[in-house]
Formats: structure tokens, sequence, C-alpha cells
């Protein structure tokens, strides 16, 4: 449709120094930043570790052996052949498993947990069950026999001595009992240790074998146990149990604890209250427990005491539970967590790395290495697995991020990412996927790899990454991925047509001049600190055009302005390129009828060619109309003292707003249609005024149309 131009004469641009309130940002391209440990760590592992700062490296091969079905594995041990002994709750099922993977049940018992394990020099398989707890004896033929049947209600640990003694940590009754190899069912058992605690839940032996070290729950108290029955407490942890002992050559001890609960709390002197009472225990115990000064008290984390008895921590993280803990040549440490089946590696003071993570999540609660191999064996529970972590560094190292939201439909850009090393070398293979619900289904995309660094997955609101880390690849530690909101369609809310002509000022507070936001009725306009008025310039024969904009991108918009008489087609232009929501014009030029504008805001500022979107929207029309309407005497009857008269108010176009009559220069008094309503372009009223005096007369009458044009009629009349 071909556009002309109004005659800019009889136009007013009266919008200078308008308000500077209309602060925009335009579309600008965003980036969602991946680093440091917190972030990276949730996401999903696959042959990646991650360092305590945030760093993601491929790690060694990680594959499943066997996945047991069960859902617990509670202790498991290498026979002499190479086998792995497994049990499991939570119905006590012991299982045999060879390097292949290949498995049988060697042992049902009758209790639910099968707890504790320990193998002999002659390759028979000692169980401790619970409840009630016993241990039975599986002889190289399978034979199985109960070899020791205590009054305790649990076994928690079984360690066989360098003596060939069974040594026997049960629960409920706090004791260590140490039973000979050809013990017989009614010989009176030994116990060479009760503690003041309920449970004894872990053994180990000094590097000599001079003594035992025992851990004790709960409070997490830590023992040195000599072979004649006397005893020393080391350590007070305040933890639930300790959960793993290492002594040292050097005469000290690593061990970790455990609690179910964070807030473990140091406590001085002797303390009954986590154990059975004083009254119970069948000898003297000069020392319950020692705690060293500055010793720290920590409820799940790796511990150091030396000789001396001074007790410092090798490593803890917040809300990481520690179910297993094994040392390294090198004096790092590989512990077994519970958070979502992570394996962490100690690097040194403060510094950690968490090296695996096993693919099923649970609690990784084993850590067993292979003799005359640099392999491990990872067992985890929930669901019960076992992993085999070879030497190599493997080559299926994949890490997948978590869920991106952006909070709205938005364009992909790059996915970048920095290297250890600082640079962007290719020693990577990234793809992406994307979607519209949170949850990746499949009603997400699939898989695309990047090309050029760019992502190809469809624009959505949701996106995921995934990084496969070649074996040669240095670490990343940051990535970055780009995207811009689609540009959405400016608004126009509103058009208001004020009579006179306008400029917008910024007033420090309200004036009497009209606040702009009040024209609208809204709210939308929230200034920091000045408020945006209009202020009037000229009124006779102007208006104004005003209108209400918004821009879900906060783009800058330029806004044009059109009008057309109702009834024709073609629109013509009053202005274009306007910064300001409004535009004031004289219309006396026009012609009298009814006049739409037309509002078209376009965004093309802060949008490239051919990404810029418009929206255009009408007012209601509007009257345009200069001619005072027509005021018509009919009658005029006297009667005495008393007048009526007759009259009509007539206009071409606008609605008979008001009417006013006075008498003799009086009081001015309203007028009152003979309908009783103003409804019309014409309007009858019959005016009567009663209890004149003699003389002559004069009545002035007044008729407004809707655009304040007025009429006037005078009558004059004698009263005898």
């Amino acid at each position: 449709m071909m556009r002309r131009s109004f005659p800019k004469s009889i136009f007013l641009v009266l919008i200078a120094g308008a308000a500077a309130t209309f602060t925009l940002s335009a579309v600008t391209t965003q980036s969602k930043v991946h680093e440091g440990f917190e972030t990276f760590n949730k996401g999903t592992f696959e042959n990646v570790g991650i360092t305590f700062d945030g760093k993601i490296f491929p790690t060694r091969k990680l594959t499943e052996l066997i996945n047991l079905p069960a859902s617990i594995v509670w202790e498991t041990v290498i026979d002499e052949n190479g086998n792995l002994i497994i049990s499991t709750g939570n119905d006590g099922t012991v299982y045999e498993v060879d390097r292949e993977g290949e498995h049988e049940v060697i042992f049902q018992p009758e209790e639910a947990l099968s707890k504790a394990l320990a193998v002999d020099d002659k390759g028979r398989i000692y169980v401790g069950t619970s409840p009630k707890g016993r241990v039975y004896r599986i002889l190289q033929d399978g034979t199985q026999e109960i070899f020791f049947d205590p009054s305790d209600l649990y076994i928690w640990d079984l360690k066989i001595g360098a003596d060939g003694m069974v040594y026997v940590a049960t629960g409920g009754r706090g004791q260590v009992y140490r039973i000979p190899q050809d013990y017989r069912m009614g010989d009176d058992p030994e116990v060479i240790f009760e503690a003041s605690e309920i449970h004894v839940n872990k053994l180990a032996f000094t590097s000599d074998n001079s003594a035992l070290i025992v851990g004790c729950g709960t409070g997490g108290n830590l023992y040195r146990v000599e072979y004649d029955g006397s005893y020393y407490a080391l350590y007070h942890s305040g933890a639930d149990e300790i959960k793993s002992i290492f002594p040292q050559e050097d005469g000290s001890v690593y061990f970790s604890t455990f609690s179910s609960k964070g807030g473990a709390t140091v406590k001085n002197g002797t303390d009954s209250s986590d154990g059975k009472k004083n009254g119970d225990a069948k000898k003297d115990n000069p020392y319950s427990f020692t705690v060293f000064a500055k010793a720290p008290a920590e409820s799940n984390g790796l511990l150091h005491l030396d000789p001396n008895g001074n007790v410092k921590s090798v490593w803890s993280l917040p809300s990481t539970k520690i179910f297993t803990a094994n040392q390294l040549e090198d004096g790092r440490w590989l512990i077994g967590s519970g958070s979502n089946g992570r394996v962490f590696r100690t690097e040194g003071i403060n510094e950690w790395s968490n090296v695996f993570a096993v693919p099923s999540g649970g609690e990784v609660t084993q850590i067993i290495p292979l003799e005359k191999e640099d392999s491990l064996y990872l067992v985890s529970s929930n669901p019960a697995r076992v992993y085999l972590l070879e030497e190599t560094i493997s080559e299926e190292a994949k890490y997948t991020s978590e869920v991106i939201d952006t909070g709205k439909m938005v364009d992909w850009g790059t996915l970048r990412y920095l290297s250890v090393t600082g640079s962007f070398e290719n020693h990577v293979e990234i793809q992406t996927r994307s979607g519209n619900i949170e949850d990746p289904n499949r009603s997400w995309s699939e898989w695309q790899p990047l090309e050029n660094g760019r992502i190809q997955s469809p624009n959505s609101r949701f996106i995921q990454y995934q990084i496969h880390l070649l074996v040669d690849n240095p670490g990343i530690q940051q990535t970055k991925v780009y995207y811009q909101e689609q540009n959405l369609h400016p608004m126009i809310d509103q058009i208001r047509i004020l009579k006179g002509a306008y400029r917008l000022f910024s007033a420090p507070q309200p004036s009497k001049n009209v606040n702009f936001s009040q024209v609208f009725g809204s709210s939308q306009i929230r200034p920091t600190n000045r408020i945006p008025q209009l202020v009037m310039e000229k009124e006779e024969g102007a208006i104004t055009a005003a209108w209400l904009p918004s821009d879900p991108n906060n783009d800058r918009l330029m806004f044009a302005l059109d009008v057309r008489k109702v009834g024709e087609n073609e629109w013509i232009s009053v202005a274009a390129e306007l910064e300001h929501p409004l535009y004031a014009m004289d219309i006396r030029g026009l012609e009298e009828g009814y006049y739409q504008f037309r509002v078209t805001a376009d965004d093309w500022l802060d949008n490239g060619d051919g990404q810029s979107l418009q929206y255009a929207s009408v007012s209601d029309p509007y009257l345009v109309d200069f001619t005072s309407p027509e005021v018509v005497l009919h009658t005029s009857e006297v009667d005495d003292d008393s007048v009526t008269f007759s009259l009509t108010v007539e206009d071409q176009f606008g609605i008979i707003e008001r009417a006013y009559y006075s008498l003799n220069g009086g009081h001015v008094r309203k007028a009152i249609p003979v309908d009783g309503m103003f409804d019309s372009n014409q309007e009858a009223f019959e005016i009567v005024i009663e209890d004149l005096e003699a003389g002559s007369n004069s009545l002035i009458f007044q008729g407004y149309d809707e655009n304040g044009n007025v009429g006037v009629t005078t009558q004059h009349f004698v009263i005898e």
C-alpha cells in the first residue's frame, strides 16, 4: 500500500527534552559458565575425575565385573585362588566371584546379614552373621559348620591374627573374642576386650602384630588393646563409628570415622552415656577414652593419629560420608564415599581429586587392591556391584553436564572450553542435546556434535553437553555455553489521544502536571528516581498522541506514527523514527470527521539486519471537529409571569455533551434534554422560567459537543 506524507506544516514536534526515564537494554549474547568443583560435580562421570578446584580429566578404565542380585555388600575378601568372597544383605547370601565375573552362592545363613568375612591360611572362610550373632566356617570342600555362637546380637568384624587365632568383634555387648581355630562348641571363649560402648565395629593389627587397634561406636572411640587384655583409649571422635583402621610401621594410625548425621562433639573425661552403664563392665577401665589437645572433631573424615598422640584431619568434605579407604604406594589415599558413587583421592594438604564415579551410583563400600597388579576392585552398594579399575587411561572418558536452564527460548551459539594449560587444544569431542522440558527424556533432541565450535542442537530453553576427553587430554577447567534469547515482537499496549500539545518532562517529584503513567492507568513504567510528567505547550487546535510501549527483550524501540480518516484505506505518514512514546500535532488543517492513529514500534536499533521485528497498534476512532453545534430556538411562549422556550442543539459529528442557560446574567443553570440523557448529536430542550417580574429579560443558552465546541443563542422577551 502506498504511503503519503502528511503536510509537515500542520504538526508541532514538541517532544524535545523528553524524560530519560525510559532506560532500556537490548537483546545481548549471554553465556553459562561451568567452573569449580561444586558446578562440575553436579554432572555425571564416566571414567572421568575432577579435582578439588574444578578440573575434569580422563582417568583409568572402569569396567563392571558383576551385578549381584542384592542391594548391599557388607564385606569382600580375596581367597587363596584370587576369587572374591562377597557377603551381602538383606538375606545374608555369600557369593564367590572369579576374575571373569562368574559367580555362585556358597553360603545362605538363617540370619539376615552376613556382615563380616575372613579367610584363614587353610583357605577356610569365616562368616559373621547378624542379628543373633554367629560365626560360620566354610571348609574347602564346601562343608558348613557353626564355628562360634556367642550370646552377642551382632558380629561386626572378623580378623585372623598372626598367631592363627580368630578375632571376633561383636555388637550388643561390645566385646572382642580371641578364638583358636580348633575351637569346639561348648569351649569357654576368651574375651580380651570389653568396651564401655555398645559396639566394637572394626579390628586391625599393628604393623608388628604386637597389639590390636579397635574402633567402637557409638562415640567413635579408638583403642589400643594388648594381647594380655590391657588396653588404652587413644581417641574419641564423637562419630557414630570407626569405619576403617590402618596402622602404620612408624606406630601411627590412620582411621576413618562415619556418622549418619554430622555435628560430632568432643567430650572430655569418662563417658558412659554412649555405651553400657559403668556397673556392667567386668573390669576396671581407668581410661574410657583420651582426648588430645586441639584434636579435631570429625564425624565423617580420614584422620591421622601420630605416635605422640596428636590427631589431624587428612581429608573430609562436608556432607560426604566415608565408607572405605585405601592407601596407595605413594602415600595418597583413595576414599570411597556415599556421594553418588564417588571415589576421591588425596593430593596433598587441603587438595584432592574426585577420581572415579561408579556408573550405578550408590555407595562405594570397599576398595580392594590386586596383588602383583596395579589394578583395583571397587565394590558398591545400592545396587550391589563390583567394578575392575584397570591400569590404563580409559578411551571412553565422558563427562555429562547438568541440565542448563536459560529460563526462556534461546538461540544457541558456540560452546567453548578451557584446558588446564590455558589453551583450546583439540583433545576433546563435544556434543549437545536440547529440549523444552527440564527432564532430558525422549522429547529432547538427539546428541549432536559441535560444528566448528557451534552448537547444532535445536533452539530451546534447556541444554546439556557431553565431553569425550581423549586419552592425551590434559584436563578441562572451564566451559562456556553461549546463547541469545530470541527476538520477540515489541508491543504497544495502549494509545491515548490528549487534547493539547504536551511534551515529556522529568520532574523530581509529583506536580500539578499529568503523570505519564497515569494517562494509561498503569504501573508498568517504574522510574528509578524521577517521574515523567506531561507538560502542556499549546492548547488551541492541538492534540498529543501518547502510547505505552513494551518489549520482552528490553530492546530500544523506534516509532512511526500514521493517520487515516475512518472509511479510507490509505495511511498517511505523520512522523517516523520517533524515540519517545508521544507526538504532539496541530490538527486544524484536517478535515472534520473520525480519524485513527497507527503506531508502529520497531526494534531495529538492537537487532541485526533481517532480525528486527515490528508491531503496529491502531487507536480507537478520534473525532476531529472544529465546528460549533447549532442552537435553534423553535418557540418561546410568555404566560403572565412565566415563559417556556423550546430549543434544539445539533452537531454534525459530535455528541452533545452538556448545555447551560442564564437569565439576565444571573446564575448559570444546567439544562437537561427532554429525554433526560446526553447521548446523541441532536438534543431537544424545554426551558420553563416562572415568577418573573414585569419588564425586559434576556436568556442566554449554550450547547457543547464532545470536543468542547460551543453553540450559543440569545433571546429577549418582555413580561407585561
